[in-house]
């Protein structure tokens, strides 16, 4: 993990993917404890207010080509990744937000990144002979929900093992 503040990119590519699909496109529910007066409308004591993550993490007036997986919007001009007190990173809600946010965030975050660069380390992937991938500008649809649970399609790929150096 020591390595992982010299790998800007591929920390913005792991946001990048919680991002486009995000799991849980429902991030829990809020239950008001007063009255709230919200861009002219009242919200009761006691509503049930579900936050839509999906369409907050795919919303166009937030994200510039919510449907392209483009990593280097998480980077600043030097190739760094953005803070996390940056606009761009707030809106990143893929594990909730606020005090209830998933504790389990952190460990979940950092058990990805080795994952990732393991997989990485090891292997060189590639698409399988004569299949194609899943487009850059994949878009979801019903089939891919299991419940309240995204899931992405099945897709297959080549893993060729890396020489040890």
């Amino acid at each position: 993990m020591e390595h992982k503040i010299s790998m800007p990119y591929t920390e913005a590519c792991i946001i990048e993917s919680l991002r486009i699909i995000s799991q849980v496109p429902l991030a829990g529910y809020r239950v008001t404890s007063s009255d709230i007066d919200f861009e002219g409308m009242t919200i009761p004591k006691n509503s049930v207010i579900f936050v839509n993550s999906w369409h907050i993490l795919h919303d166009e007036t937030i994200w510039e080509d919510p449907w392209i997986f483009k990593p280097e919007r998480f980077l600043d001009t030097e190739r760094q990744l953005l803070p996390a007190d940056h606009p761009i990173r707030k809106n990143m809600i893929a594990f909730g937000f606020g005090v209830r946010a998933c504790p389990g965030e952190m460990f979940a975050r950092s058990r990805i990144f080795l994952f990732i660069t393991s997989i990485l380390q090891r292997y060189d992937i590639s698409p399988p002979v004569n299949e194609k991938l899943i487009p850059a500008d994949f878009q979801v649809h019903d089939e891919n929900f299991q419940g309240l649970v995204l899931q992405t399609p099945d897709f297959k790929c080549r893993l060729n093992r890396r020489e040890r150096v």
